[in-house]
């Protein structure tokens, strides 16, 4: 497992609540892209071998609350394909089912195909929690021909005939060892995913929409927010090394566009115009946000949830806005969430439709606990966790 959090701060529906716990205590099953599944979506039990000859497992006894999600998560044995990860961007589909994305994900050493893959992703509904998998077992989206994997950063949809327009932002990482910290982010991408009502997710594309990214220039597709047909795109940057956080960026484009950056507009501080150079900070990076994080709307507000000061800081901190574009408003912390010595608590994001109560939201953050052998003898070190925090 690498870390990317010094780095990168890496960074539904009420069955959600046993994503983690469920995938790490029960068999899980393997959906092959492509391939429809509608028949096996809510059986009692586990429904026939699919084309690829991997089976369908269905999960039951769901938490209703955040305390039993994180009980079970910690309590959970090691089974299946999916042991630990992190990240967890998370979107609700227009047919009630969630879907669930995350970065380096660790595998059982029973189970088939490679011990990690760069990124993974499951697909829950009322009945069931299953892991998108593909005909190799490798990452959902897959390596880049150079060998750069992609991590995912966050995840939104758009409702069209039939299904779901599932959009995916990425970052790119070149990797040159095997060491922790023997990666570069090489740039940032967007997978777009077809999702048919009752479906299976396939993989329309996968489009580099910037292939350099240094740290003083937004790496967009960090949050992801679609309203009506316009996707809006966060990105964030740190000015200079000095800065305690990062400055977080707005673009927005057509549905139609996304791949297209030439199509984008960016925010300027006064109207949707020009070019990237031209995008205004609407968080500075004094203070500011982590590297990724989750901006979101509800009942006309918009919200941007974030560990202030990236995984050196301390306070998961809610910002308030009347825009996609602000300005935005910091309120006082909202939890403490310091990184230790042993265990890093980094890329906190919010999960707006996981047991939605009025005035509060459901977060959760990564934690790392150290290298892939204590992982592997300890992978709850290696596990999101929730919390429910009050909306200003």
């Amino acid at each position: 497992m690498r870390n990317y959090a010094c780095r990168v701060t890496r960074s539904t529906l009420r069955i959600i609540v046993v994503l983690m716990a469920t995938a790490l205590a029960l068999p899980l099953a393997f959906l092959t892209l492509g391939h429809t599944v509608r028949d096996a979506l809510h059986p009692p039990t586990p429904a026939a071998p699919d084309a690829a000859g991997l089976s369908l497992a269905c999960v039951g006894g769901v938490p209703t609350n955040v305390d039993d999600l994180n009980t079970w998560i910690d309590t959970a044995r090691n089974v299946g394909g999916f042991v630990g990860a992190d990240v967890g961007a998370s979107v609700e589909l227009s047919d009630g089912r969630s879907l669930w994305v995350f970065g380096d994900s660790l595998r059982s050493a029973s189970a088939p195909g490679p011990a990690m893959v760069h990124n993974s992703m499951l697909l829950v509904d009322d009945a069931c929690i299953r892991l998108v998998g593909t005909p190799d077992l490798g990452a959902v989206v897959p390596d880049a021909a150079d060998g750069s994997g992609y991590w995912p950063v966050s995840i939104d949809h758009l409702a069209v005939p039939g299904g779901d327009r599932v959009a995916v932002g990425l970052f790119k990482v070149r990797f040159h060892g095997t060491g922790m910290w023997d990666f570069e982010v090489a740039g940032s991408a967007v997978a777009v995913f077809e999702v048919p009502t009752g479906g299976t997710p396939e993989l329309l594309e996968v489009r580099d929409v910037a292939d350099h990214v240094t740290d003083d220039r937004p790496a967009w597709g960090v949050s992801v927010a679609v309203v009506d047909d316009w996707v809006h795109l966060y990105g964030t940057a740190r000015p200079t090394p000095t800065s305690t956080g990062w400055s977080l960026h707005v673009a927005r484009t057509r549905v139609d566009d996304l791949t297209e950056p030439d199509e984008w507009q960016y925010w300027n501080g006064r109207n949707w115009h020009g070019g990237p150079a031209d995008a205004a900070a609407v968080i500075p990076a004094e203070h500011g946000v982590s590297r990724v994080l989750s901006v979101f709307r509800r009942d006309g507000a918009w919200y941007a949830v974030s560990k202030r000061d990236d995984f050196i800081g301390t306070d998961l901190v809610i910002w308030k806005g009347s825009s996609p574009h602000g300005p935005f408003e910091a309120f006082p912390p909202v939890l403490q969430i310091p990184s230790t010595s042993d265990r890093l608590r980094y890329m906190a994001l919010a999960h707006p439709h996981l047991l939605p109560e009025p005035g509060s939201v459901v977060v959760s953050w990564s934690r790392n606990g150290g290298d892939l052998a204590a992982i592997r003898s300890d992978p709850t070190r290696y596990r999101p966790v929730f919390a429910r925090v009050p909306l200003p």
